[in-house]
C-alpha cells in the first residue's frame, strides 16, 4: 500500500538525499511501512527503554526546540532517545533552547548532547547533525558526553555498578561516497571542507565516521563499558565498511537477531533497511523487547521508522537505577521549632560565607555546556 503524505516534499527536501544510493524510490509517494518485531507496550519497573529515529529535522516553535519530540519521548516512556538529521546549527542559543525544553518536560531530570558540522554562528539550518536526550534514570548515571568534531555523532557514557557501564552513540553516516559532487549545503560537503582544512587531501566523511567512533568505543570499552550504537548508515548492514565496524566491536543487530522474519525497510523512499540499533553480547543478553515502529508511530512524522529496545536494567548495569528527586520536592523533616530556627540561621550564615549561590550557578552553567565532565568538576560538586 502506498499513500502520499502531506508533509512529503520529494527527495530534494534534504540535499543529502540527492546522491543517496539507497534512495531507489525517488518521488513524492512514500511506501507504508508496518511495525516489526515486538509491539511497544507499557514499560515495566526494572526496564530501560532506548530508541532512535532519523527525524528529518527537529521541530521548532515559540522559542523552544524539540517540543514535539520530547512529548513523544514522554508518552512512550523512553529513558534515552537518539535523533538523527536534526538539521540545526547547534550553536549556543539552539543548545539552550533544547536544554530548556527538556528540563521543562522532564522536571529537571534531563541531559542533552548535540552535534552539527561547522557553520557560521548566524546559520540556523544545517543539514545532518544528531542529538541525544535522557530523562530520569539515565540522567543520574551519565558521567561523560560529547560529539565528534565533524558533527556526525554524539555519545554518552552511562555508569553502572563498579566498572560496568554503557557507551551509547547516535550517528549519521552521509550517503555520498568520496569524490562525489554534492551541493554546497549538504552535510557531506561541509564535512569535506572541514577535513581538508585539517589537512586531509582526500576526505571521505562516509567512512571517517567509523574511525572516529572506534576511538570513542576503544576508550570506553577499555574501561568496561558496553556499546550501544544507533546509526543511520545509509547502507545495508552487510556493506563492507559497516560490516567491518560491527565485527571489530562485536556488535549485533538487536532488532533482527533471533528473528526469522525478514525486516522491512526502515526508510520510506527506498527498499533497504538502513537504520540499525546495535549492541554487543552483554547488551543482547539484557534485551527484553525490541522492534521497529510503524512509519507514523515514532517521535514525529518522518520518512524513517523508529527503532527501539527494552532492556533489563539489572542485567545491563548490574544494579538498580533510580530517578533523582528535584530538590524542591524534598521536605524539611525537623519539627522542634527552636532547633529548626537555629538550623536555618546556621545554614544562612554558611550559605553567605561560602558563596554557595555563585558557586552553584557557575558550576551548573559549566556542566550544562561542557562536552565532558572532568574530575575537577566532580570535586567542585562534591565540595559544595
Amino acid at each position: 500500500m502506498q499513500l502520499r503524505l502531506p508533509w512529503a516534499r520529494g527527495p530534494t527536501n534534504n540535499p543529502d538525499l540527492e546522491n543517496d544510493e539507497t534512495n531507489e524510490n525517488q518521488n513524492d509517494i512514500l511506501q507504508e511501512i508496518e511495525a516489526y518485531g515486538d509491539q511497544i507496550a507499557s514499560k515495566l519497573d526494572g526496564q530501560v527503554r532506548i530508541g532512535f529515529q532519523n527525524i528529518n529535522g527537529i521541530t521548532k516553535s515559540a522559542g523552544l526546540i524539540g517540543a514535539e519530540e520530547l512529548e513523544a519521548m514522554n508518552e512512550m516512556n523512553f529513558d534515552l532517545i537518539g535523533m538523527i538529521e536534526t538539521n540545526v546549527n547547534w550553536n549556543h542559543d539552539a543548545r539552550n533552547y533544547l536544554h530548556s525544553a527538556a528540563h521543562l518536560r522532564f522536571n529537571n531530570t534531563s541531559r542533552c548532547v548535540m552535534s552539527s558540522s561547522r557553520a557560521s554562528p548566524t546559520d540556523t539550518y544545517l543539514p545532518g547533525g544528531t542529538a541525544m536526550i535522557t530523562q530520569g534514570k539515565f540522567s543520574g548515571r551519565i558521567i561523560a558526553r560529547g560529539m565528534d568534531r565533524l558533527g556526525s555523532f554524539t555519545w554518552m557514557a552511562i555508569r553502572g555498578k563498579k566498572d560496568i557501564g554503557v557507551i551509547a552513540i547516535t550517528a549519521y553516516r552521509v550517503c555520498q561516497r568520496a569524490g562525489t559532487k554534492s551541493g554546497p549545503d549538504t552535510a557531506f560537503t561541509r564535512q569535506c571542507i572541514q577535513m581538508r582544512e585539517e589537512g586531509d587531501k582526500n576526505p571521505d566523511p562516509r567512512n571517517k565516521i567509523f574511525e572516529n567512533m572506534n576511538e570513542i568505543l576503544d576508550e570506553w570499552m577499555g574501561k568496561g563499558f558496553h556499546p550501544i550504537v544507533m546509526i543511520d548508515s545509509n547502507s545495508e548492514i552487510t556493506e563492507r565498511n559497516l560490516n567491518e565496524f560491527t565485527e571489530r566491536n562485536g556488535l549485533h543487530d538487536i532488532i533482527t537477531t533471533g528473528r526469522e522474519m525478514e525486516a522491512p525497510p526502515s526508510y520510506a523512499r527506498g527498499k533497504k533497511r538502513i537504520d540499525f540499533l546495535l549492541g554487543n553480547d552483554h547488551v543482547q543478553r539484557a534485551v527484553i523487547n525490541s522492534g521497529a515502529l510503524g512509519l507514523y508511530d515514532g517521535l514525529k512524522a518522518s520518512d524513517h521508522t523508529m527503532q527501539y529496545v527494552d532492556l533489563d536494567e539489572k542485567l545491563l548495569f548490574q544494579d538498580d537505577t533510580f530517578t533523582p528527586m528535584p530538590g524542591f520536592h524534598r521536605e524539611f523533616k525537623l519539627h522542634d521549632v527552636k532547633r529548626k530556627n537555629k538550623f536555618q540561621e546556621t545554614l544562612q550564615e554558611r550559605y553567605v560565607h561560602q558563596n554557595i549561590a555563585k558557586r552553584v550557578t557557575e558550576l551548573a552553567t559549566k556542566m550544562e555546556n561542557a562536552a565532558q565532565i572532568d574530575e575537577a568538576d566532580i570535586k567542585a560538586y562534591n565540595d559544595l
